[in-house]
This record gives C-alpha cells, sequence and structure tokens, in this order.
C-alpha cells in the first residue's frame, strides 16, 4: 500500500512539473504561438506523420549600426520681447506729416513723421549769423595780438644784440685801459730814469773823464739798449693788439713814439760813451745838454700819457654806462610781452565767444535735426495715436514699433532636468501659426529659482535671428537639446514587445531568431540597445508578425528611407 502511494505521489509531481515548464514556455511566446508541448497537433505528431513545413516568410533586415541619440527635452512659451519702443519727439512742434499708419512694416533710419521746422530754422540762422560775428572779433584782435608779438620779439631781439656789443665794447676798453695804465707807469718810470742818467752824463763831461765816468758810459749805453729793445717789443705786442681791435690807434701810436724816443737815447748813448772816450769837448757837453732837454721832454710826454690814462678809465665807465643802457632796454622789451597780457585775454575771451556761438549752431542745427522722427529699429508700427496737425511735446509718444527681430520666449522645465541646461545651449523651435517652419534659438537666461508651487524653473529661450514674419505672442513649441547617447540604436517600430520584455528578429543562415534586448535612451525614431544585438548582426525591420522563433525567412529588400541593408 505504500509503494502504490509513493508511485502515485511520484506521478503527481511529474505532472505538475510538466505544466509549470509548458506555462512559462507560453509567455515568453509570441503573440499566436504556442510551444510543442502544448500543442495537440505535436502530440498527436507523435504517433503519426508529420505536418508539411511552411514557406520560408518574406521579411526586411538591416545591419546593426553604432548610431547617436539625442535628448531632447520639450519646452513651450509665448512670443514675445523686450525691445519695444515708444517713439515719441525730442522737440514739441506741429506734426505735419506722418508717413506710417499701424500695421505699417518700418526700416531702422526710414524717416517716419515730420514736425514743422520754421522756428528751428530762424533759431539756426541766427546762430550762424552770431557765430560769423564772434568770429570775425576774434580774428581781428588775434592778428593784433599777433603783430603786437612780432614787434616784441623784435625789440627784444634787438636789444639782446645791442647789449652783447655794448658788453663787448666795454671788455675792449677795460683791456685797453690795463695796457694803457701799464704804459704810462712804465714811461714815467723810465723816462725819470732817463733824465737822471742824461743830468749826470753832463755833470761828468764838465768835470772830466774818469775810469768810473768810462764805466758808467758804457753803462748807459747798455741800458739805453736794453730800454729800445723793451721799446720795440711793447710796440710789436701793440700792434698786433691794435690788428685784433683790442687797443686803440693812439695806444699804437704811443707806443711807436716811445719806441723812436728810446731809439735816440741809444744813439745819444753811445755818443756819449764814445765821447767819454775821446774826452770832453764843447761839443760833447753841447750834446749832454740836448739829451738832458729830449729826456726832460721825454718825462713830461710820459706824465702826459698818466693824464691819457684817466681819459681810459673815463671810456670805461662810459661804456658801463652805455651796458646797464643796453640792460634796461632789454628789460624795457621784455616788459612790452607783460603789458600785452590784458590784450591776450581778450584774445582768450573772443576763443571762448567762438566756442560757445559754434555750440548754439550745434545745438540749432540738432534742433532742426530733430523736427524730422526716423525709425531706431525695423519692426512693424503697433498703435499710432499721434496725427498729422496735432502739436506735441517732447513726451508725447507718436507710435509704438515691435521689432521683427530678437525674440523670445519663456519655458519652464521640471526640477528633474534643470541640471541637464545651460545658457548657450540650442533649442529648436517651432510655430504653431507658421507650419514647416524651425527657427533656431539659444537659452539667454537660466533663472535659478524654482516656483514653490509647481516646482518649474523658468528658461529664457532667445530667437535672435528670427524671421520678420514670425508673428509675436505666437505659441512656440521649443526642443532643448539635454546630450547625446552613443551605441548601437536601431528603428523603434523593429521592436517587439510581450508582457514587458522586447525582442528583435535577428537573422541568421536563412533563420529568424527570436532576441530579447534591453532598450535605453530612445528619440521620436530610434532606440538605443544596450545588450541583446551586437553591430554588425542583421535584424528584421518588417515582416516580423508572422514568424516565430526558429522560421525561415526570406530577405526581401526594405522600401523604407534611411534603413541600410
Amino acid at each position: 500500500m505504500a509503494s502504490r502511494n509513493w508511485k502515485f505521489g511520484l506521478a503527481v509531481a511529474g505532472l505538475l512539473l510538466v505544466s509549470l515548464i509548458a506555462s512559462r514556455m507560453s509567455q515568453h511566446a509570441a503573440p499566436g504561438e504556442t510551444t510543442a508541448a502544448a500543442s495537440p497537433d505535436a502530440a498527436s505528431a507523435k504517433g503519426g506523420s508529420a505536418a508539411p513545413s511552411a514557406p520560408p516568410a518574406p521579411v526586411s533586415v538591416a545591419s546593426a549600426e553604432e548610431g547617436i541619440i539625442t535628448r531632447n527635452l520639450p519646452v513651450t512659451g509665448q512670443l514675445q520681447t523686450d525691445h519695444q519702443v515708444s517713439l515719441s519727439s525730442k522737440v514739441a512742434g506741429e506734426i505735419i506729416e506722418m508717413r506710417v499708419n499701424a500695421g505699417d512694416r518700418v526700416t531702422a533710419g526710414e524717416l517716419v513723421a515730420k514736425l514743422d521746422s520754421s522756428d528751428a530754422l530762424s533759431q539756426l540762422n541766427q546762430a550762424e549769423a552770431n557765430l560769423s560775428a564772434v568770429k570775425a572779433r576774434y580774428d581781428q584782435s588775434a592778428v593784433g595780438v599777433s603783430l603786437k608779438d612780432a614787434q616784441t620779439k623784435t625789440a627784444i631781439d634787438t636789444a639782446r644784440a645791442n647789449l652783447s656789443s655794448a658788453q663787448a665794447h666795454l671788455q675792449q676798453m677795460i683791456t685797453s685801459a690795463k695796457i694803457e695804465d701799464e704804459q704810462a707807469d712804465s714811461g714815467v718810470k723810465q723816462a725819470d730814469a732817463n733824465l737822471s742818467s742824461a743830468q749826470q752824463n753832463l755833470s761828468q763831461l764838465k768835470e772830466g773823464a774818469r775810469t768810473q765816468e768810462r764805466a758808467q758810459a758804457h753803462f748807459g749805453v747798455e741800458r739805453a739798449q736794453a730800454d729800445y729793445n723793451h721799446a720795440v717789443d711793447n710796440f710789436n705786442r701793440m700792434e698786433t693788439l691794435f690788428k685784433e681791435g683790442a687797443v686803440s690807434q693812439q695806444s699804437r701810436d704811443d707806443a711807436r713814439y716811445s719806441m723812436q724816443v728810446y731809439q735816440t737815447a741809444l744813439e745819444n748813448s753811445k755818443q756819449q760813451a764814445s765821447l767819454v772816450e775821446a774826452g770832453s769837448r764843447s761839443q760833447q757837453v753841447a750834446m749832454a745838454e740836448e739829451q738832458v732837454r729830449q729826456s726832460k721832454a721825454a718825462l713830461e710826454l710820459a706824465k702826459s700819457q698818466v693824464q691819457r690814462k684817466a681819459m681810459s678809465h673815463d671810456d670805461v665807465r662810459q661804456a658801463e654806462e652805455q651796458v646797464r643802457q643796453m640792460e634796461a632796454q632789454l628789460a624795457a622789451a621784455q616788459a612790452g610781452t607783460a603789458q600785452y597780457a590784458m590784450t591776450r585775454k581778450d584774445v582768450a575771451a573772443a576763443a571762448a565767444e567762438v566756442g560757445q556761438a559754434a555750440a548754439q549752431v550745434q545745438f540749432a542745427r540738432q534742433q532742426l535735426d530733430n523736427t524730422r522722427i526716423y525709425s531706431p529699429i525695423s519692426g512693424i508700427v503697433d498703435t499710432r495715436p499721434a496725427n498729422t496737425g496735432s502739436s506735441i511735446a517732447p513726451t508725447t509718444v507718436l507710435m509704438t514699433i515691435l521689432p521683427s527681430r530678437g525674440l523670445y520666449f519663456e519655458a519652464e522645465v521640471p526640477e528633474d532636468a534643470i541640471a541637464s541646461v545651460h545658457v548657450g545651449d540650442f533649442v529648436n523651435t517651432t510655430v504653431d501659426a507658421l507650419p514647416g517652419h524651425t527657427f533656431p534659438g539659444r537659452i539667454a537666461q537660466v533663472i535659478p529659482v524654482a516656483d514653490t508651487g509647481t516646482k518649474l524653473y523658468r528658461v529664457h529661450i532667445s530667437i535672435p535671428d528670427s524671421s520678420a514674419s514670425l508673428p509675436q505672442n505666437a505659441f512656440a513649441r521649443g526642443a532643448i537639446i539635454t546630450g547625446q547617447i552613443h551605441g548601437v540604436t536601431i528603428p523603434r517600430d523593429a521592436i517587439a514587445t510581450n508582457v514587458g520584455d522586447s525582442y528583435v528578429y535577428v537573422v541568421a543562415n536563412g533563420q529568424a531568431h527570436r532576441r530579447f534586448v534591453k532598450i535605453g535612451a530612445t528619440d521620436d525614431t530610434r532606440a538605443q540597445i544596450l545588450s541583446g544585438l551586437n553591430a554588425g548582426e542583421q535584424y528584421v525591420t518588417s515582416g516580423q508578425e508572422g514568424i516565430t522563433d526558429g522560421a525561415p525567412v526570406t530577405i526581401r529588400p526594405d522600401v523604407r528611407a534611411g534603413v541600410k541593408q
């Protein structure tokens, strides 16, 4: 009994095991497939003949390749601009022409309105006339100052030249006076000595010659010779100084006369010595007396030269006075520059008036230009409250202009995606009002403060190069590129799913084999394969609906664009 129970339990366990295996296989079968264990046809085939084999199913295939999945973050917002311009006039006046209306397109620099310019033109004419008048006054005063400056400069140059000449003349007089002083003193001494010698010689002649007298006579000759040599040297020196302009002609003539006197004295001394040797005669005595007279005359001449020394000092004093006069003239000429200081101030004041008048002309011309109003930007006239004939003030708004470029929209980004959004990221933007057009944008600003309720962050997306036809306040859609993923990628419609599992059919040796895959990132058309399919393997792109794992297949061309065989 126990043995039968054990065998029954073993049979029940085997049936349960077979049932569990069949159930697991049915979960992984493709839709419409059945396992061999669960198929009644398969069970009956064990005891009967085999069923005929199915023909190969036609499929299209492609080779798995490395590709890029671009991760996009979709955002939306409303196009707007922060550069709207409210155009007004800089001056008050009456509008005489409005050249645009609301809804018109304008370009930067286009003339859009005119004001009455008659008053501004009159003010400009007055300012220009005033400028001409003050320029004339300035030119006149500037010419006068230039002339006076030239005259003063000439006077200063002349005074400096005269002073330099007077100083040179003074130095010449000082040198000449010094030389004449030396000559006068030396001449008096020499003439006095000669007179004493002549008187002594006369006395000796009258007394008769002795040995001592002979010696004295010879000594007198030697002394007279030395004096004559000295006079010759002095005359030569004076001749040289006279040629150089350092002494006067009178000084040179005096030196010549002294040389001649000493020459005569030398001859007399020689004659006296000869007489002493020969003995005293009446003629010798007479000659000695004549020599005494000549020596007295020479002494008187030398003394007169002393009187001329005083005259030389007078010349020096006169030269010094002339130098002082020339210095005074130079000081007076230099003082003339200071005398024209007030005149120069007048010129400076006139120049300042010219500058002020020129500024008034510039202001008047600017006021005239301001009667023509130009659009500062290119865009569309939004509103135009002003009309022709209206009197406006500088604060009156003539029109508002919406720029045709430089639009943006604010989008909201979830908290878990804000870390992948950065300033400068590209954003491809489309506008519902312009289907089929894409506008490149960039993230201009990320506001790092989340909304307390929604936890969303605001992102400022700029479209700087937008088309002129891009409508403001339109609804915009953007795709922020947050990253790119590299790996094996295949079309998403080549992937089948069953009970949460994803698989593809891999074709090898004419058969389709089911291969479970793990999917990573996806975009609109493709999916990243993390595992289960390698680059280079062929997978079924279409026709997989009617095949099973291991079914024979035949490859047909895939007509879908972008799929490589």
